[in-house]
């Protein structure tokens, strides 16, 4: 048995086939550029050896920092050791 959409039922429907006629409009609008899976890989991998490089740089960065650190504290301690009186 069929009932009949109530009136905010009916207008739901009228409300979603004016939303789906307006994206069909706006999607006509769009001209889409065909793009083959060979022109994805390669934008892809791409964009991974770049983030790859980003991340060499930042971590060779921040080794080099830590580096510093180190090197930085060894001569603060061999200073400390070598004139005692300079302890604070």
């Amino acid at each position: 048995m069929y009932a009949a959409p109530s009136g905010s039922t009916w207008q739901l429907n009228e409300q979603i086939n004016q939303y789906e006629t307006e994206l069909a409009t706006q999607l006509s609008s769009y001209s889409m550029i065909p793009i083959s899976i060979d022109q994805v890989d390669t934008c892809l991998k791409e964009y991974v050896n770049h983030q790859r490089q980003y991340l060499v740089t930042k971590n060779s960065n921040q080794l080099a920092k830590l580096q510093d650190e180190i090197v930085a504290n060894k001569l603060y301690e061999t200073i400390m050791t070598s004139y005692p009186n300079l302890n604070p």
